[in-house]
């Protein structure tokens, strides 16, 4: 393992958070020191001097913005800053590659003021990753490779490694099935809405669903189990919220749907996915995660948000409050790419605290219905987005994590042909 010794003025939760970022998944320990003769006379394999301090002797140095040592949320001037081959912030005019991976990791900009979209989400076209292209790369882990490299240069001693690279597949339950187990209500409802549209399409296969002539459209479960038994890493996330306006599940109480979460769970992790207004409300959270543990008769420690709506810092630290120990949900809705500036798992850091948790932040790099429903790509046009996010992956590490819905699988209506969409995603990883 490299050891690396910083000098700097002072040693805040930011600045932390950062090297920790930076290094551990790298092989590097660190450590940092603000008494420069100390500094100067350690015999640490490689150094690097984060201050404004005048050494006499030349070390490789970056000039600090304030944003690591300030507190709290405060408006920054923000610009990009070119330096040869690549680009970075520049934080009132100081470019600061430390600040601006902290910015990014940090999620920063989602703590500032902007337009929400008609779901209250912080959209892709809101952030500066996405005005600055940066969005389809990690960057985050592109400006910490870029840093090393500038200590390498100084120590050629020193080595880092990529952080592993893996993949995770994962599926949101919203809806569990399309026809069966509706209560009265949700099955007018259904007949109603395929009236007023004309779709007799639906009506037909309704029919031929409650009559048990064929299977479920969204009764994909088997194929889930097939990638499990096939090797893959997967999660599923369950709705198991009320029935309201964008809540459309069968109830939690269902017996057919409780042994069917248990059949699941008895090989694949299965979490929460939190209802549509429950990201600010704790005590929905908990009620929904305790639906979940009585189910499943054990605790629950992981999440995703329903319609990936999050709010910062209300979001997290409400699953925080209540033990959630991983949530799955950074990732736009709106693009495909690196939310996070990284494909690495993080901890939350609240920035209006100023504290590093224990709650760990996955993003995942695209979902199902951002490159069908938003995008509007064609399978062929999907699988050639998705093939240079693995590439982006595997060139800089972390885990490759996808979204898809039992509902998305089963090559029907507007999802034919998407299945080879993922098992093309699959291919890619096994693939020596």
């Amino acid at each position: 393992m490299s050891k690396l010794l910083i000098f700097t003025d002072f040693v805040s939760e930011r600045l932390v958070y950062t090297f920790q970022f930076i290094c551990k998944s790298r092989g590097i320990e660190f450590h940092f020191c603000n008494d420069p003769q100390r500094f100067e006379s350690d015999l640490a394999e490689a150094k690097f001097v984060y201050s404004e301090y005048p050494f006499e002797n030349s070390y490789p140095t970056i000039l600090p913005a304030n944003l690591i040592f300030e507190e709290g949320i405060k408006v920054q001037q923000i610009a990009q800053f070119h330096e040869q081959d690549f680009s970075y912030l520049q934080f009132a005019k100081v470019p600061d590659l430390l600040a601006s991976i902290f910015f990014v990791i940090a999620c920063y900009e989602e703590y500032l003021p902007y337009s929400p979209d008609e779901h209250d989400r912080f959209t892709a076209q809101n952030s500066i990753l996405n005005e600055y292209q940066w969005l389809n790369q990690p960057i985050a882990d592109i400006w910490a490779e870029k840093l090393l490299d500038f200590i390498q240069l100084g120590y050629p001693t020193f080595s880092y490694k990529k952080p592993r690279v893996s993949f995770t597949l994962t599926f949101d339950i919203d809806n569990t099935f399309a026809f069966k187990h509706k209560n009265t209500l949700q099955l007018l409802g259904g007949r109603v809405k395929d009236f007023l549209q004309g779709n007799s399409e639906n009506q037909i296969l309704r029919g031929k669903v409650l009559s048990g002539e064929v299977q479920d459209p969204n009764d994909t479960f088997d194929t889930i189990l097939d990638y499990v038994k096939g090797g893959i890493n997967t999660k599923v996330f369950w709705h198991l919220g009320d029935f309201k306006k964008f809540d459309r599940n069968i109830a939690w109480t269902n017996a057919v749907h409780q042994r069917l979460i248990q059949k699941l769970a008895a090989q694949v992790q299965v979490g929460i996915h939190p209802s549509y207004f429950s990201y600010l409300n704790e005590s929905l959270v908990k009620q929904e995660r305790g639906r979940l543990e009585h189910i499943l008769k054990k605790p629950v420690f992981h999440s995703r948000q329903h319609f990936l709506k999050i709010r910062f810092p209300g979001t997290f630290q409400l699953l925080h409050n209540i033990t959630i120990k991983h949530d799955y949900s950074l990732g736009f809705a709106d693009a495909v790419g690196f939310r996070l500036g990284t494909a690495q798992a993080v901890p939350f850091f609240n920035l209006i605290t100023d504290e590093v948790t224990d709650l760990m932040l996955h993003p995942f790099i695209y979902m199902d219905g951002t490159l069908n429903q938003y995008m509007k790509k064609s399978p062929e046009e999907a699988k050639e987005i998705v093939l240079n996010l693995i590439h982006q992956v595997k060139t800089h590490g972390g885990e490759f994590m996808c979204i898809w819905h039992n509902d998305t699988i089963n090559n029907l209506g507007q999802w034919v042909d998407w299945k080879q969409v993922l098992d093309f995603t699959i291919e890619q990883f096994q693939e020596a």
